[in-house]
């Protein structure tokens, strides 16, 4: 049966963009992240943690990849999806939703978000 996980609002401020001040400032993210994966009833049933996808592992995975400057958040999410794989390759699917918070846009605009499904 499938199984899946949400983090959802994980606050990062990070050093992305394609303007060389949002990698010298660097700004607010909010990151939303959906994982599924097949897991039996015996995995279910046991109660073990390393039967399922630790969260904060995860959550530790993202932290890592947000550290590291780019400036397309197309990449980043690329970046990120590439880790949890190799980490849980029993991952089936998923979704990865990074949303800059404040664009260096003239006009007011609450955020862009990237959205990642794989």
């Amino acid at each position: 049966m499938n199984c899946s996980i949400e983090l959802n609002g994980m606050r990062f401020y990070a050093y992305h963009g394609v303007y060389d001040s949002e990698q010298h400032i660097g700004q607010w993210f909010l990151v939303d992240l959906r994982l599924v994966w097949s897991a039996s009833p015996d995995d279910l049933a046991s109660d073990r943690l390393e039967k399922t996808l630790n969260y904060e592992i995860a959550r530790e995975i993202i932290a890592r990849q947000m550290e590291q400057k780019s400036r397309l958040l197309e990449h980043v999410a690329w970046r990120i999806q590439k880790a949890l794989n190799q980490s849980y390759p029993q991952i089936s699917a998923g979704q990865i939703r990074i949303s800059k918070q404040h664009p260096p846009f003239d006009s007011y605009l609450k955020d862009v978000t990237v959205q990642l499904d794989f």
